[in-house]
């Protein structure tokens, strides 16, 4: 974990947390009087240079306090721009914007402009990330914050109250020693550098997912399938929710967001666990939908992410072990002969060796096919060596039933000579074309009169 070193009990919440910092969106803290918020917004200031982070504390926020006024000498010459102060948001990197939901219906509003466009006034603003943080609704203070601005963050993180998810008595020491600590100072520089770490680590991830076409097919049908399921069963006993088009996009990413911190730590499955929490801070949370409802539709569609949070290689792997005809099998292995040729040798012998032992027990005629689709992968493996000879043996075979057996009395000495060469271009492989027709078992014969094969 990275913010243990200066905040308690976030483990369930660092990986949200992490990840939209990284992904650079917008998002809400929400939870109790001192579990930490605000401190997790100054950490993020940290990420950039001392004058980059803007704290508002949004019910004294006014246009004056983001803006600044509007210059005289602009508005002379025809320009509108603003004279600046050291907390105006123009140049800001990081935007805390501490208990919005405080802030009344007027102040609220705006920030719709400045989440959503990125702008004030029609002015670009170059912030990284904006965090609001708001304390629950059974606070007597706080309002509702309006339908349209709480749709503009793309997760709602609920913060654990202290000893929610731990033994509150080892974590209240834990706060003790954290906080009553000379160290402090240099406590919090550690964890700023770790989250830098983390936070370029995690967006070099998500790069990576987002640029992958596979990965990004698969999270759009899991969150497709999963938007439908919630918004038929959140409607059978009730009016059905408003599900906006903006969900389905901030779901998306925050599934890429929150799997590529697993991903960086190592995790197993990171995209499914990122979706598994996705689930909550963006869609049961924020919309106040029956966790079990969006957990029941995870559980039916994660299979959507399985191959997704594999490499090509093991997609592939998975692919050729969802076929099921030994044709099947061998074609794959031609189109994908490049990428099967670098497979460890030990995977690779254990896929052609299944392939091997259904032909010999049940398609022998295929075995032709193998033996070229194998020489064609220019790798040596054992299973080549084993293919060829049992070729060998069931061309001895048709060599003896349709040669050897057969009646001598009236064959001349060019007519031995002629079989003699037939049997071992036959038996060492020299004629491919025959050695192809007889191993795949289609009729040849020998011409008594000639000696040639029909």
């Amino acid at each position: 974990m990275i913010l243990d070193k200066c905040i308690v009990g976030w483990e369930t919440v660092e990986p949200c947390f992490v990840a939209n910092v990284a992904i650079e969106r917008a998002f809400i803290m929400l939870g109790k009087h001192g579990t930490g918020k605000t401190t997790a917004g100054k950490l993020m200031g940290g990420l950039y240079s001392a004058d980059a982070f803007r704290f508002y504390d949004a019910p004294k926020t006014d246009m004056i306090a983001l803006a600044g006024i509007p210059s005289p000498d602009a508005l002379k010459a025809g320009k509108f721009e603003f004279c600046h102060h050291d907390n105006t948001i123009w140049n800001a990197k990081v935007v805390l914007v501490d208990e919005i939901s405080r802030a009344n219906k007027a102040t609220q509003n705006l920030w719709l402009e400045i989440i959503q466009e990125r702008k004030l006034l029609g002015k670009d603003l170059s912030y990284k990330v904006l965090v609001a943080t708001m304390n629950p609704q059974s606070y007597s203070s706080v309002l509702s914050l309006d339908a349209a601005l709480s749709d503009r963050f793309s997760a709602v993180i609920n913060i654990p109250d202290p000893g929610e998810d731990a033994d509150l008595n080892s974590q209240t020491m834990e706060i003790l020693n954290l906080n009553i600590n000379p160290d402090r100072a240099q406590l919090e520089e550690a964890t700023i550098q770790a989250l830098k770490k983390a936070v370029k680590a995690t967006r070099d991830s998500y790069d990576s997912y987002y640029a992958d076409g596979q990965v990004r097919q698969a999270v759009f049908e899991y969150v497709s399938s999963l938007i439908s399921v919630v918004h038929d069963k959140s409607g059978k006993d009730k009016e059905r929710v408003y599900i906006s088009r903006r969900k389905p996009v901030q779901l998306a990413e925050q599934i890429l967001g929150i799997g590529s911190y697993y991903h960086t730590m190592g995790a197993t499955r990171p995209l499914e666990r990122g979706a598994q929490e996705a689930i909550m801070h963006t869609i049961s949370g924020p919309l106040k939908i029956d966790p079990k409802i969006v957990n029941g539709a995870h559980e039916k569609l994660r299979e959507h992410l399985s191959s997704a949070s594999m490499t090509h290689e093991e997609r592939l792997r998975l692919k050729m072990a969802s076929l099921g005809s030994v044709e099947e099998k061998l074609g794959f292995l031609k189109r994908e002969k490049k990428t099967v040729a670098k497979w460890p040798l030990a995977d690779l012998e254990k896929e052609l060796r299944d392939i091997f032992t259904s032909i010999r027990s049940s398609t022998p005629g295929k075995i032709h096919q193998l033996i070229n689709t194998l020489e064609c992968l220019d790798r040596p493996t054992s299973v080549l060596s084993e293919a060829q000879g049992f070729a060998i043996l069931q061309l001895n075979k048709w060599v003896t039933d349709n040669i050897i057996t057969q009646d001598k009395r009236n064959w001349n000495k060019d007519f031995v000579v002629s079989i003699s060469k037939i049997r071992h271009d036959v038996v060492s492989g020299k004629d491919k074309r025959l050695v192809g027709r007889i191993l795949s078992g289609k009729d040849v014969s020998v011409d008594h009169e000639t000696g040639e094969l029909k």
